[in-house]
């Protein structure tokens, strides 16, 4: 909206002070629990994700998740991963979107939920829920309580170059701890017809 102003000035004035505000409601109400979305501009990628001195925001790391077009999974998935590059080198916790756990494609972008070292959170239906799918991705604490498994390292492509229309995996790296396991394989194609998680070879 900010950018609609005919005026430079009030574009200069009035865009760091709307994110600012922003940044400081977000925080203080809700603190990382706010998702700033379309947020991959350059005034708020300078401004507002670049700078180091104020706590990280949670930030949508590619377009949206949209569960009835199939040519969107495998690409949503290469996106993110390739994004991952650019963003793990700002000041912010990239969001892969949710998933639906009832879904053709829900094992493929459960596990890329998993290493992806964001937030993980669904949007099904009420009611509709794939309870072994939820229980792969959590596990019980000592104490009884549910927590999701997931990296402490933001997961990202390792093969940097390869195109979306190359035939070749999407490797994405990621680990928790201090010994990195073997990567996570997902195979990317254009024309597929269902995608599903490539497991790593032996």
């Amino acid at each position: 909206m900010l950018d609609t102003f005919i005026s430079a000035k009030a574009r200069r004035d009035l865009i760091p002070a709307y994110l600012d505000a922003w940044t400081v409601s977000s925080l203080r109400h809700f603190s990382v629990k706010a998702i700033s979305c379309m947020s991959q501009t350059p005034q708020i990628l300078f401004h507002s994700q670049l700078p180091q001195n104020k706590p990280p925001i949670l930030v949508r790391n590619s377009d949206d998740f949209f569960p009835e077009i199939p040519t969107s999974h495998p690409w949503h998935v290469w996106t993110n991963a390739h994004n991952a590059l650019f963003t793990q080198h700002l000041n912010l916790l990239p969001d892969w979107d949710m998933f639906q756990t009832v879904h053709d494609y829900s094992g493929f972008h459960a596990a890329a939920r998993c290493v992806s070292g964001g937030p993980i959170y669904i949007t099904d239906a009420p009611g509709q829920h794939d309870l072994d799918l939820i229980n792969q991705m959590t596990g019980p604490t000592p104490r009884g309580k549910t927590v999701i498994f997931r990296p402490s390292v933001v997961g990202k492509a390792l093969d940097q170059y390869n195109g979306y229309d190359d035939d070749t995996l999407l490797l994405i790296g990621t680990y928790h701890g201090p010994h990195p396991p073997p990567s996570p394989h997902f195979m990317i194609k254009t024309n597929m017809s269902k995608a599903r998680q490539q497991p790593a070879p032996a």
